[in-house]
């Protein structure tokens, strides 16, 4: 899964990123890779708690280009994204700091998760 679109910061700091999943993630920011973890889990409940490599200074309001890489190998598929600055506690980036497009207006909706099951699916019958 590969998901582009920009954040856009409430301080003008350094920020580091967090990222909670099973299996492989790789974190983008600003034309920076923060994060990169690319190991299988061992167990659905196996998740990884992985730690930007260096903070990023991000501006205030500025909108600023992310791109997530996450693969899942088998079972059930995990990630959550945080950020934490000087001015803000660890917690998970919300949905109004995340834009499609530079223009866009913030992501809104409830929270959801995927959930991977690992069953064929019967063909369906579209005629």
């Amino acid at each position: 899964m590969i998901w582009e679109g920009y954040l856009q910061p409430l301080y003008s700091e350094s920020y580091t990123f967090y990222v909670e999943a099973n299996d492989g993630v790789r974190v983008i920011v600003n034309g920076q890779t923060v994060i990169e973890y690319l190991v299988d889990s061992v167990t659905d409940l196996d998740t990884h708690l992985i730690t930007s490599k260096t903070p990023i200074t991000l501006q205030a309001g500025e909108l600023v280009p992310i791109t997530v890489q996450y693969y899942q190998n088998t079972g059930v598929g995990m990630i959550a994204l945080y950020w934490l600055s000087a001015s803000q506690s660890k917690q998970i980036i919300p949905s109004t700091a995340y834009f499609n497009q530079p223009s866009s207006l913030p992501v809104t909706g409830i929270s959801y998760m995927i959930q991977a099951i690992d069953v064929p699916m019967a063909p369906t019958d579209l005629a």
